[in-house]
């Protein structure tokens, strides 16, 4: 299958909409602190487009050591893991993540909504309204872009350097 330049471009800007989703700026105090996206880079500097050091996930506990503007510098609280960079600081919560009981039968994304509030409850509300199309939000979901691609859709779109 062929994507048009139309069609190309719409993908990216569905995704960039959907990672700022986890960027809005807020300082976090440092001190523990628990990964409130389903997925995100740790970058080696506080700015979209370093290179990845790893990625975090949902529930992922770390130690936030230093916050600057919209990014706090972490340090992993695993003990067989110490890796420390940079996180957008909106993608993360004081308050602890766990889940109860030896089996949970929800995906880490489910899991994500739920903290912010959204529940199947909610989900079904929007569902019998017709507001929503969730068949395109999870294909959306699902793609993932490179450093490079996002590179490329900051500089076209002349959006400061990624700051």
């Amino acid at each position: 299958m062929t994507l048009s330049l139309e069609n190309i471009m719409k993908r990216k800007i569905l995704l960039i909409a959907a990672a700022l989703l986890c960027t809005f700026a807020f300082a976090i105090e440092p001190g523990t602190a628990y990964v409130s996206c389903e997925k995100i880079q740790l970058h080696a500097k506080p700015k979209a487009t370093s290179k990845a050091v790893k990625k975090l996930y949902y529930g992922n506990e770390v130690t936030v050591v230093l916050s600057k503007g919209k990014w706090a510098k972490i340090v992993l609280s695993s003990s067989d893991d110490s890796t420390s960079g940079w996180i957008q600081s909106s993608a993360l919560t004081k308050r602890k993540i766990v889940a109860k009981g030896s089996k949970v039968s929800a995906s880490t994304s489910e899991l994500a909504l739920a903290g912010k509030g959204f529940s199947s409850e909610v989900e079904g509300e929007y569902k019998k309204k017709g507001k929503a199309n969730y068949t395109a939000v999870d294909a959306m979901e699902k793609n993932e872009i490179s450093t490079e691609e996002l590179e490329e859709f900051i500089e076209d779109g002349k959006l400061n350097g990624g700051e």
